[in-house]
């Protein structure tokens, strides 16, 4: 089977260029340079009129700061095992005599892995209604946090779901062993995070909590997946 892995970064630039470099388990998909800034790009909600989705009259201002890029690859199920893992590599900074205040810094906003034959608009239209029916009382209550963004509950309530197909967190190993899960933090010098991949419904998926938890995760559709596949036109890019 043939998926579709994807991923987002934000890049600030300090000087010179950064290494990137994408693996499944220790098997190397590619290697990127970055050399400028990757920022993010304003979005609103026209994209949620390219799947028929319905919503609340108070959705119809809120803006999106998704990133300016996404790294799109093809690849087999054959090489899918463990994780997906990501490895900086950078040597330009202003480290001296134990001190550093200035480095390249990357911040890996988005991870995407779905299967290839499910990246269809009235299969992925259909996946969106099925899953809201689903989890019902998710959903209205997403639908309050936006009418309401104060809402403190949110977090708690988001932490309970596992998101398909995409993720904004990634795990990180601390210098003790510990595993960490992250999102929206910078990266700089050479450091390497991870997202586990788990198979269910016979698919392999990305679940950062899978090596942070034991509790077990209701999955629900991350509908940000197909903001990007608005934004970046992948529906037709990818044949």
């Amino acid at each position: 089977m043939k998926y579709i892995l994807g991923f987002g970064i934000l890049f600030k630039k300090y000087k010179g260029k950064t290494n990137l470099r994408i693996f499944s388990d220790d098997r190397l998909i590619d290697e990127i340079v970055v050399d400028r800034d990757i920022k993010t790009k304003a979005q609103n909600n026209s994209w949620r009129q390219l799947f028929d989705l319905d919503l609340p009259e108070f959705w119809g201002d809120h803006t999106y700061h998704d990133p300016s890029k996404l790294f799109v690859y093809e690849i087999d199920d054959s090489i899918l095992g463990d994780r997906i893992k990501f490895q900086l590599h950078d040597e330009n900074s202003n480290y001296t005599n134990g001190f550093l205040t200035k480095s390249n810094l990357m911040q890996f906003k988005s991870t995407f892995l779905i299967p290839k034959d499910l990246m269809d608009k009235k299969i992925l239209t259909r996946i969106y209604h099925m899953d809201r029916k689903r989890n019902e009382s998710f959903y209205k209550y997403t639908d309050k946090v936006m009418k309401d963004p104060d809402d403190a509950k949110f977090e708690q309530v988001e932490t309970t779901f596992m998101p398909w197909p995409e993720t904004g967190k990634v795990v990180i190993t601390e210098a003790d062993g510990t595993l960490i899960g992250q999102a929206h933090c910078w990266y700089g010098g050479k450091t390497e995070v991870y997202i586990p991949l788990i198979k269910k419904f016979g698919i392999h998926m990305l679940y950062a909590g899978r090596d942070l938890t034991k509790e077990p995760k209701k999955m629900f559709f991350e509908c940000r997946f197909l903001r990007y596949i608005h934004s970046f036109n992948l529906l037709n890019t990818i044949a």
